[in-house]
């Protein structure tokens, strides 16, 4: 059996992080697998098994999504003319 532990992260810029096995970190703590990377995380100080210690955004993540009546896609793109030589 592999061995887990909970990971939070310490910054915002640590949820850029993602364990080869285990996949990405996230802001309520994700479970990896107790390693060589994990404790090279945790030395770095980029995460942190402590959920006290850990960061929390001051906006709920999902208040940051866009909204649902918007679109990603622009409704009228501007138009770009190609030439020829």
């Amino acid at each position: 059996m592999t061995n887990k532990i909970t990971v939070y992260p310490t910054a915002k810029n640590s949820l850029v992080l993602s364990h080869p096995i285990d996949g990405p970190l996230s802001t309520d703590g994700s479970s990896w697998t107790r390693d060589g990377f994990t404790a090279r995380m945790i030395t770095d100080g980029a995460i942190t098994d402590d959920p006290s210690k850990g960061w929390t955004p001051d906006v709920p993540i999902d208040a940051m999504a866009a909204p649902a009546h918007s679109t990603a896609v622009e409704d009228n793109p501007p138009t770009v003319k190609v030439t020829k030589r």
